[in-house]
């Protein structure tokens, strides 16, 4: 990756499913790779065909360094894919308690809601993922928001 960079290789080149160095290297939790391309000036937030940015991927699969390192970039917290799912249900879905902590210290949209109208905490409650709900709770999530327009 070193010497790709070294070469001016454009670091922001996208596969046919629109993943970048950056989404392959953040989603698989390669910390070293990641910090070479935020130093190249890689696209933190590029987002691959579904809309999942590195950060999404990052945290549905744990890896709390990376996480942390692309915030540190300015990846953009309260991302949506397509169907609106952010960062925050990939780590409440898949119970990386961590990675919520994180999210939710920096304030992001605890309660945004997918294209079915769940939230974080209707994920986690969703697979079983307890201490997850109660961080979420505590957090002051809801469980789904109904919106009631009066005309």
């Amino acid at each position: 990756m070193q010497l790709l960079i070294q070469a001016n290789s454009n670091v922001n080149l996208k596969a046919n499913d629109g993943r970048t160095a950056m989404i392959i290297a953040a989603y698989e939790g390669h910390m070293e790779v990641v910090k070479l391309l935020i130093h190249a000036n890689a696209d933190v937030n590029a987002q691959e065909k579904n809309s999942a940015t590195g950060l999404m991927l990052a945290a549905q699969n744990g890896h709390n360094e990376v996480v942390r390192l692309l915030i540190q970039a300015k990846a953009d917290v309260n991302a949506q894919m397509n169907e609106s799912w952010t960062a925050l249900m990939a780590a409440a879905k898949h119970d990386r308690i961590e990675v919520v902590k994180l999210l939710i210290l920096l304030n992001v949209n605890i309660n945004a809601q997918d294209n079915e109208g769940k939230t974080a905490l209707t994920y986690a409650e969703e697979y079983d993922n307890t201490n997850v709900v109660e961080i979420l709770k505590q957090a002051g999530a809801l469980l789904r928001i109904i919106l009631v327009l009066f005309f």
